[in-house]
C-alpha cells in the first residue's frame, strides 16, 4: 500500500471512529428516561356522587406519567373555581402540584366539610394524585379549609 493510500485510509477510519463515538454519545444521553412532555391540563369536572359540585383542575405538565403529584386544593368565598385556580397556575408549574378548585363550596354553603371531602374523594379517585393535601382559600374559602382540616 502507498503511503498516500495509506493515509487515506487512516483520515477515514480516523472520522468514522469519531463519527461513532458522537453517536454513541449523544443516543445513550437520555439514559432511557422519555423526552416526551405531558402536556398541562386545564378543565372543568364534576364529582361522580354529586353532579351539581363542579370544580376547576389543573394539572401541570410533566415528563413523567407514573408521578403523582400533591393536591392543592383552593376555596374562594364565592365559589368561583376559575379565579382561585387562576391565582395558583404560576405557582403548579414551578411546585408542582395538581389544582382544584371547588365551583360550588362558598360562604354560607351547608355541609360544607362533607362537601370538600367529597371532592377530594373524586379526585383522588380520577387524577394521578399521592397523600399530600394542602387546602387554601379565599377569605371565608380559609375559613371553610381551616374548619374542614
Amino acid at each position: 500500500m502507498s503511503p498516500v493510500y495509506g493515509m487515506i485510509f487512516l483520515k477515514n477510519t480516523f472520522s468514522f471512529l469519531s463519527f461513532a463515538l458522537l453517536f454513541g454519545l449523544f443516543s445513550c444521553s437520555n439514559s432511557g428516561k422519555s423526552t416526551t412532555v405531558i402536556q398541562a391540563v386545564v378543565k372543568t369536572d364534576s364529582c361522580q356522587l354529586d353532579s351539581n359540585h363542579t370544580y376547576e383542575i389543573y394539572i401541570p405538565a410533566r415528563k413523567n406519567t407514573e408521578e403523582n403529584l400533591p393536591l392543592v386544593l383552593i376555596l374562594d368565598a364565592h365559589g368561583n373555581g376559575k379565579f382561585a385556580l387562576n391565582k395558583f397556575k404560576m405557582a403548579a408549574n414551578n411546585y408542582p402540584a395538581i389544582l382544584v378548585a371547588s365551583n360550588r363550596v362558598k360562604n354560607g354553603f351547608p355541609n360544607y366539610s362533607g362537601a370538600i371531602q367529597t371532592l377530594v374523594d373524586d379526585v383522588r379517585e380520577k387524577y394521578p394524585v399521592d397523600e399530600t393535601v394542602f387546602m387554601a382559600g379565599f377569605s371565608g374559602g380559609a375559613r371553610m379549609a381551616l374548619g374542614y382540616a
